[in-house]
């Protein structure tokens, strides 16, 4: 059974999260993310709606069942480096355009998430700079989502603060962005889907 630990949310709500995640190869060969977090029957059922619709910038779910009092979560594993592991190194080096991008690309798939259900909508909760995921096709994925139903706002509100603390960074050492942007290749994909 995972430790758990409880992070304070932006509402000042308290919600367990495992500490870590950790990758699995599967008896097909295929890599993928697991994790387990805190069961109920609503989030198993949330999560088999969430992997049946392949939202486009969510990392795919591939499994979700039962196990030791929690739910088991598999996603496919993204190649790539998250936002916070680029912060020390990179984040220094993105353009407002770059940010302004990542936020958009983020937004939209978020927005999709949301639309599953419109008398209750699902969010992801934690759109923050370890969640964010650049790939190294250049495309930008959100990972760990946890099958939470909530207020949309509360994304918007985590888009938010992610685009600050992008554009923060910048402020403090604004030397361009070249490097990043050759690294990554982001479009307002499927903004309009």
């Amino acid at each position: 059974m995972w430790a758990r630990i409880m992070t304070a949310s932006p509402q000042g709500l308290l919600e367990p999260r495992p500490p870590t995640a950790r990758r699995v190869v599967m008896p097909s060969g295929e890599v993928v993310v697991e994790r387990v977090i805190p069961s109920s029957t609503e989030r198993a059922n949330t999560l088999k709606l969430i992997q049946s619709a392949r939202i486009s910038g969510f990392a795919p779910l591939r499994n979700v069942d039962a196990v030791d009092g929690g739910l088991r979560v598999r996603e496919g594993y993204v190649q790539g480096f998250s936002l916070e592991a680029a912060q020390p190194r990179w984040l220094s080096e993105v353009s407002v355009n770059l940010a302004l991008a990542l936020v958009a690309d983020l937004s939209a798939s978020a927005h999709r998430l949301h639309q599953l259900d419109a008398v209750q909508p699902i969010i992801h909760g934690r759109i923050d700079l370890r969640h964010t995921m650049l790939s190294a096709d250049g495309r930008v994925w959100l990972v760990g989502v946890t099958g939470q139903r909530g207020d949309p706002a509360h994304d918007l509100a985590s888009l938010l603060t992610l685009l600050r603390a992008l554009l923060a960074s910048r402020a403090e050492n604004p030397k361009g962005a070249f490097l990043l942007e050759k690294l990554v290749k982001l479009s307002f994909n499927d903004a309009g889907a």
